[in-house]
């Protein structure tokens, strides 16, 4: 059984509740090769994150992170980064439903030239959308 969940706190308090719900064994009956009866085992439980995050920038480096998140290929948005076709019609429509529930627009077009490099090695990076910061009256930029 899986349960999905969000959570919202303290970086580090939230980090140290994952910590101690992946750290948690529960038993289980299995029937493993060379077993001829199902035996007790000990199973440790599974934490998978799916998490939403936000990304605070200035809007003159929007290329530059765009492409760090997203990378250069042309389902970059679906964080496939080029490499496989954009197949999923169901994520497609979740990302669909976050973009309006958040109040976000759709990516705009952004130059892949330059990146930073960062590891993102067993992580997919799936793109919801964008908001533009507000302007104060003197005309800065707030993020």
């Amino acid at each position: 059984m899986q349960v999905y969940f969000i959570t919202r706190g303290v970086k580090h308090q939230s980090d140290l509740f994952i910590t101690q719900l992946q750290g948690k064994y529960l038993k289980t009956k299995q029937k493993l090769a060379g077993d001829k009866e199902p035996k007790d085992y000990m199973v440790q439980v599974g934490v998978r994150p799916v998490q939403l995050w936000e990304v605070a920038f200035p809007k003159e480096h929007k290329d530059l992170m765009l492409t760090t998140l997203f990378g250069r290929g042309t389902c970059d948005i679906l964080g496939n980064d080029g490499k496989k076709p954009c197949e999923h019609k169901w994520l497609k429509k979740l990302v669909g439903l976050l973009r309006v529930t958040l109040g976000l627009k759709k990516f705009p077009e952004y130059d892949k030239k330059e990146f930073l490099p960062l590891s993102k090695d067993n992580v997919q990076v799936i793109g919801i959308g964008v908001k533009d910061d507000y302007t104060t009256p003197d005309g800065c930029e707030g993020i």
